[in-house]
């Protein structure tokens, strides 16, 4: 009877994960609150995990958009911070030649940071990334921001190289490639990557200076061509000079 009852009774849609329980498992018992994930972005990232475990991936890896794991005091400045905030002239100068800001497209340097250490902890805590191959790709990350300036680059550019790979692992994963270990590749800078996130960087730069430039020959343009008056503009003019 107690057999029939469990096959009978419908199985929970959504899976809990006890983060108490599991941050102990993982070293972490003592994590605060204020440090720790959204419980429900790790229950919808467990319930994506437990898809593909179905679907006979042993070990998968879920690429997610960090944007998703940012923890509440910098969530208010999402589209309107930037990687380094505009000064008062920067602002007047933009608006002066007809620039109008663009939504933001990435994180911002420090919000990436933010948002990356919260999915850590929720990847580790489903058992989908081990919080120590986390914290080496971090450190490989933030090493590749610190050389960007030599590169006349900026940080960003770390940025897109973390997209990038968590793209390539998550699609290693769910294809079942023998060759893959997210362990190793977690400790490991991926050059093919690292290029793929250089061109993508120079070519935002690019189209980014192009409007500038287009901008500015506008403005200056604007500003050759003589001003007509009122009467001049409307085809009139006044009766004494007919």
């Amino acid at each position: 009877m107690n057999a029939l009852a469990n096959i009978v009774q419908p199985k929970p849609k959504h899976a809990h994960v006890d983060m108490q329980t599991q941050l102990s498992n993982i070293s972490l018992a003592y994590l605060p609150m204020a440090c720790q994930p959204s419980g429900e972005r790790v229950d919808e990232l467990l319930a994506d995990v437990t898809k593909c475990k179905e679907r006979g991936i042993t070990w998968p890896f879920i690429f997610v958009k960090l944007e998703k794991w940012l923890p509440p005091w910098c969530e208010d400045v999402l589209h309107t911070s930037e990687e380094e905030e505009p000064s008062d002239a920067v602002i007047e100068m933009r608006r002066a030649l007809g620039i109008k800001s663009k939504p933001r497209k990435t994180l911002n340097f420090l919000q990436w940071q933010a948002a990356l250490d919260n999915y850590a902890v929720a990847a580790a805590a489903v058992g989908q990334w081990s919080y120590t191959s986390a914290l080496a790709h971090r450190s490989i990350c933030l090493k590749i921001a610190y050389h960007s300036l030599r590169e006349k680059r900026r940080h960003s550019l770390a940025i897109w190289y973390d997209d990038l790979v968590r793209q390539k692992w998550s699609k290693s994963a769910y294809g079942a490639d023998p060759f893959f270990n997210i362990d190793y590749a977690s400790c490991m800078r991926d050059e093919e990557i690292l290029k793929e996130a250089r061109d993508r960087f120079d070519g935002e730069l690019k189209t980014d200076n192009a409007s500038w430039n287009n901008a500015k020959e506008q403005s200056a343009s604007n500003l050759k061509r003589p001003q007509q008056s009122s009467w001049e503009s409307r085809g009139s003019y006044p009766k004494r000079m007919r």
